[in-house]
């Protein structure tokens, strides 16, 4: 990434906590702190909806959780991280897996949403952490040399 894209890309990342600190501010500061130790693992962030979404995203765009202002947290990644990884993800943080549909879709939630509330996430953050590093350890063979895309996870 260039110089001006990656300017670019943490200014929209400092809008997106900037809203979410307005509701949320002892959260926001939490999630910053988890991105930090995301892009350890070679994470990045990107802002989407008018940053008011904050997905953290490996090289090849595999989509690890979707963090929205508004406080709550969802994961549809499913159809590239399998099935596996949003079954584990749901038993850590104890919220049911919602299956409808594609499953693009698939993810943790509450009754009656398609997301959780971001603190019950962060109370998991060191566990969620581990389960993305476990993925991408086990799914480092399952990227093309060339390209750097994933083949996904199996289902």
């Amino acid at each position: 990434m260039d110089k001006d894209n990656y300017k670019k890309m943490v200014e929209k990342v400092d809008e997106f906590f900037a809203k979410l600190g307005e509701g949320f501010p002892r959260e926001a500061s939490r999630l910053r702190e988890l991105v930090s130790r995301a892009c350890d693992l070679g994470l990045r962030p990107q802002t989407g909806k008018n940053e008011t979404n904050l997905h953290l995203k490996d090289a090849s765009e595999v989509n690890f959780g979707c963090f929205m202002s508004t406080g709550r947290f969802r994961n549809f990644s499913s159809r590239l991280t399998g099935e596996r990884f949003v079954d584990d993800l749901g038993r850590i943080l104890g919220f049911r897996v919602s299956k409808e549909g594609s499953d693009h879709w698939w993810t943790v939630c509450e009754e009656g949403s398609k997301s959780i509330p971001l603190d019950d996430f962060l109370a998991f953050e060191n566990e969620w952490l581990d389960l993305v590093a476990d993925w991408i350890r086990e799914n480092a063979c399952n990227f093309e040399k060339d390209s750097g895309k994933s083949q996904g996870a199996p289902l």
